[in-house]
């Protein structure tokens, strides 16, 4: 054994989850981690950390989020017209990428107007 090593059992948890089943009292005492929804058990966490331990006001979430969401959508918006310009810059040097970049403007272009055809036809 290495000097400072932990050493991990799981045998009695094992044993209780074992003895919990047998005595049909596993859903009393639910203790299985294989189900917990990562995601919203950390934003829950957070949430409770910020409200209780460092005092926070609530109200100011909705607030935060939006102002998030608009930087995200700055971030990519930034980054598309960053992609489309250099992309547009090695366009205007080879035939081959100029013909990519008109069937893919065209592929797209047919699949939006086909979308919102499908919409409108639907509403009428």
């Amino acid at each position: 054994q290495i000097r400072g090593e932990i050493q991990c059992s799981y045998d009695s948890l094992n044993t209780l989850r074992q003895l919990l089943t047998e005595t049909n009292t596993a859903n009393e005492f639910y203790f299985d981690i294989r189900a917990l929804h990562w995601p919203t058990y950390i934003e829950s966490y957070l949430i409770g950390t910020k409200r209780y331990v460092l005092n926070e006001d609530t109200q100011c979430f909705n607030g935060a989020q939006k102002h998030l969401n608009n930087l995200r959508n700055i971030r990519w918006t930034f980054n598309t017209i960053i992609l489309v310009l250099l992309w547009r810059i090695f366009i205007s040097k080879r035939p081959t990428a100029r013909n990519l970049w008109y069937f893919i403007i065209n592929f797209f272009v047919a699949k939006f107007v086909r979308f919102f055809k499908i919409l409108s036809a639907g509403n009428t």
